[in-house]
């Protein structure tokens, strides 16, 4: 096993991720900054 070539990466952080799921939610740049703002994310 030692041999065996292995890629390893970190886990994401807590949050690192919100902007691009919520993009994928169909929420705007302009939503999710007003989110931000209002301390909701």
């Amino acid at each position: 096993m030692s041999d065996s070539p292995s890629d390893v990466k970190r886990s994401p952080l807590l949050g690192e991720h919100t902007d691009e799921v919520l993009g994928e939610l169909g929420y705007g740049a302009d939503q999710i900054a007003a989110l931000r703002t209002e301390k909701v994310i």
